[in-house]
This record gives structure tokens, sequence and C-alpha cells, in this order.
């Protein structure tokens, strides 16, 4: 709470960096009131402050009303599987959305399932950063967001289980973009 209100006097910012505040789902309700009066952000980086989901499903209302949003990171914030739906939801509204931070997260095969449904829609998304913590991911259900299965034949990555996976721009279309997969335990 303390933040939000001095926040309100830099309307105008395009760059917002707040990681390392241990903001907690309180902070991120305070946040939001503030956020969705800063419709010239382009980048917000609140990494690390365990908004959880809570904190993330109040701030999804004020992230769907920034238009100019580029740049998202959310590392390390205690983001479960509804936080990821909260989310998946503000992420349909942000049509200029190119990079999103979501590792250390623990979204589940059910908030990784709602993203990447979200994520294979956006057309200017060229960097996607999550780290996949379930196995039931259904990666064939969701169009465009299929790890290739070369990678996954030639044994590149043990298994989905602590998978980082970033997306390099391959065109404008998401479906064309190149998957760069990191295993924490390769071949």
């Amino acid at each position: 709470r303390a933040l939000a209100g001095p926040l309100s006097m830099f309307m105008g910012i395009t760059t917002l960096t707040l990681q390392f505040n241990s903001l907690g789902a309180e902070g991120g309700m305070a946040l939001a009131t503030t956020l969705e009066k800063m419709a010239s952000l382009v980048t917000l980086n609140l990494s690390n402050n365990s908004l959880g989901s809570m904190g993330v499903g109040a701030l999804a209302g004020a992230l769907s009303m920034l238009p100019e949003l580029t740049t998202l990171d959310l590392n390390f914030n205690d983001i479960g599987p509804e936080g990821a739906s909260y989310l998946a939801w503000a992420l349909e509204r942000l049509p200029n959305m190119e990079k999103l931070h979501l590792s250390n997260n623990p979204l589940g095969s059910e908030g990784t399932n709602d993203l990447a449904g979200v994520l294979s829609t956006m057309k200017k998304l060229a960097e996607v950063d999550m780290d996949v913590f379930s196995t039931d991911v259904d990666w064939k259900a969701v169009s465009g967001f299929a790890p290739p299965t070369e990678v996954l034949e030639q044994g590149w990555i043990k298994s989905l289980e602590c998978m980082r996976v970033m997306h390099e721009a391959g065109s404008e279309a998401f479906s064309n973009l190149r998957l760069l997969l990191i295993g924490c335990g390769t071949a």
C-alpha cells in the first residue's frame, strides 16, 4: 500500500520494476488500483514478490487495461493453477505482448494448459519462459505450443518435468516459433 500512493504520481512511465519487494497478495491488490491507470506501461517486472494466485488474480484486471504492455515478468511469485487461469484471462486482452516470464511458479498442468491455450493465439509473442512441473500437460491438445517431436525423440530432455520453454521468434505467427528446450536433466 505504501508504494501505491507514490506510484500514482508517475502515470506516464513506460517501465516499472518492482522485483524483490515481498509485495505478497495484499501488495498485489494495492498495486492493481495504480497499475490500471498506467496505460502507457510497456514493461512490468514484478518478479520475486510472492504474489501468489490471489495477488495475480487481483492484478489480472489491471493488466488487461495495459494495451501497450509488451514485457511481463512474474518469475518466482508462487503462482499456482488458479493464478495461471487469472493470468490467461488477462493475456487474452494484451495483443502487444512479446515477452512473458513465468519461471519458478508451480503452475501445474491445469494452469499451464490454460496459459498455453492463450499463448498459442498471441501473434506478437516471441519469448515465453516458464517451468513445467507436471508431466500431464496436454501439449498435443494445445495447437502451436507442442515441443518439437525430434527434441523429445532424441532424448535432449529426460522428462517434461523441470523443463524451461523459451520461444525464439521464427516469424510473427506463434505457430511458426521455434522452441528451445532446456531441461534440468539432459541425455
